[in-house]
């Protein structure tokens, strides 16, 4: 039986943790288990950190299922997702891998834009005081995050996007949020556009226990649609322990 989502609703998955975390193999699980249950529709990957070549050695087959590009700017970035999303259908699904890098590439194209010079060197200037105008670039960075947000946001498929974390340390001059609270409680928040967060449906923490003798993480639930939460839930194969296991996904 074909891997099949339990309802009309589409998935909208926020993946982050540190290296070694099983980031990247959630959503080549998934590609696998389309492929070997025969369901319809492609996983098309906007590959980042141009990882995929190492990735693909442990999954023969990905060919069949799988289109993959290496986006390196920004505006390649918001143009690969516009094809797929013009070649998609609603079994497909869109990755994103990673949103950190992402981020990077939106402000590094708004500062280019404004100031005639790469991120490096605008960053340079920045901290030497030669810049006046740092108050109107924030504002600019986070609109132009919106181009990929909302084509996340209207995928016509489902969404599974990978980011690194950060530690988090309680400010009380920090105004508080139930995001944050959940962040605070883990230690770690995605690191990347700060209202990332709520553009998912489902955000999961993954860790990596620290055993080199097996391929197993840690998934813990920061937030999830009426699904029950998990901590530190031990994972081996996303597409499985979540997508089925939680998310009541059937094959």
């Amino acid at each position: 039986m074909a891997l099949s989502s339990p309802d009309i609703s589409r998935e909208r998955l926020g993946i982050y943790g540190q290296e070694g975390s099983g980031k990247s193999k959630a959503y080549w699980s998934i590609a696998k288990k389309m492929r070997q249950t025969q369901a319809p529709g492609k996983m098309y990957v906007a590959d980042l950190d141009a990882s995929w070549e190492r990735m693909s050695i442990g999954y023969p087959g990905w060919e069949e299922n799988m289109v993959i590009g290496e986006p390196y700017a920004w505006t390649e970035l918001i143009g690969t997702v516009e094809r797929y999303s013009k070649l998609a259908t609603r079994d497909c699904w869109l990755a994103i891998d990673n949103l950190g890098e992402g981020w990077t590439s939106a402000k590094g194209h708004v500062i280019e834009a404004a100031h005639g010079k790469n991120l490096s060197d605008w960053l340079t200037d920045e901290l030497s005081g030669r810049k006046k105008d740092y108050g109107k670039t924030p504002d600019a960075q986070n609109k132009t995050w919106r181009e990929l947000s909302n084509l996340i946001v209207h995928w016509p498929g489902h969404v599974i996007c990978t980011c690194p974390a950060k530690s988090v340390f309680k400010d009380d001059n920090a105004p508080s949020n139930a995001m944050a609270n959940r962040y605070l409680q883990i230690g770690w928040q995605p690191d990347t556009q700060k209202t990332v967060g709520y553009l998912f449906h489902t955000v999961l923490y993954l860790a990596d226990l620290g055993d080199l003798r097996s391929e197993m993480w840690a998934m813990t639930t920061v937030k999830d649609r009426e699904r029950k939460k998990v901590v530190n839930g031990k994972v081996s194969d996303f597409c499985m322990d979540y997508l089925v296991g939680v998310g009541g996904w059937t094959l």
